[in-house]
């Protein structure tokens, strides 16, 4: 009897190891392929310069999300002196969750990631945010590095592992600027904030050192050209 327990505990013992080896080769697979909780049937709308991809049912919010894609195309090429002679994708989600769930990009979509703009096939993918102007700000943001991207690798014909080596400040830096503008008072009280505390740093600093946020310290940069030099000086004329 006490043999027969002991056969039976020991064989309880192995189907539990292999029980739980199993949940943990799935648990190290389950993340691999990002879940996906609908399909949705995606329009496509064209535009003199984009192809916006969308499923929203809201046709008046498409038309102007699309309306102001072109004006962000206007304003960005007069700064760029650059022109889209291929059609840029827009894919529009009508959500932050939706956005997360997106094929489209490699990797997970964090909370925090407003948009995003895909080097490769220089493609931006974004959702509508909650307010309008975050919307209209993000699409500004993000078609700052569709120009950049088709600069850098169209006519600069730089690879994106050089892209990649380019200082975050000086890359997002730009798309802050040319998206917000030069008066803007979250990121003045960024700069009052390293004043008094004597915490101003070099480009240097900005270039070697994670310490400081990209986004607020580079529309600071970028700030102080455009008010100086004017915004040509971003892209001198050849």
């Amino acid at each position: 009897m006490i043999k027969s327990a002991t056969s039976l505990k020991r064989l309880i013992l192995m189907v539990v190891i292999v029980l739980l080896s199993a949940f943990t080769v799935n648990a190290q697979y389950f993340g691999q392929n990002r879940v996906r909780y609908k399909n949705e049937k995606f329009k496509v709308l064209q535009t003199p310069h984009f192809e916006l991809y969308y499923y929203l049912k809201n046709e008046k919010m498409v038309k102007k999300f699309a309306e102001d894609a072109e004006t962000w195309y206007k304003m960005h090429q007069e700064v760029f002196r650059d022109t889209f002679f291929k059609k840029n994708p827009i894919i529009l989600y009508n959500n932050h969750p939706d956005f997360q769930q997106t094929t489209a990009l490699q990797g997970e979509v964090g909370v925090g990631t407003g948009g995003v703009t895909e080097a490769f096939k220089n493609r931006v993918i974004m959702p509508v945010m909650e307010l309008n102007n975050q919307t209209r700000h993000v699409l500004g943001h993000e078609l700052v590095h569709a120009f950049q991207y088709h600069i850098l690798l169209e006519k600069d014909s730089m690879g994106l592992e050089n892209i990649s080596q380019i200082p975050l400040w000086m890359i997002e830096g730009m798309a802050e600027y040319l998206s917000v503008g030069k008066v803007d008072a979250f990121t003045s009280m960024w700069m009052r904030d390293a004043l008094l505390n004597r915490d101003i740093p070099s480009l240097k600093d900005l270039t070697n050192s994670n310490k400081y946020f990209p986004y607020r310290y580079g529309q600071a940069f970028w700030t102080f050209i455009g008010s100086r030099y004017g915004d040509t000086t971003i892209v001198p004329p050849v």
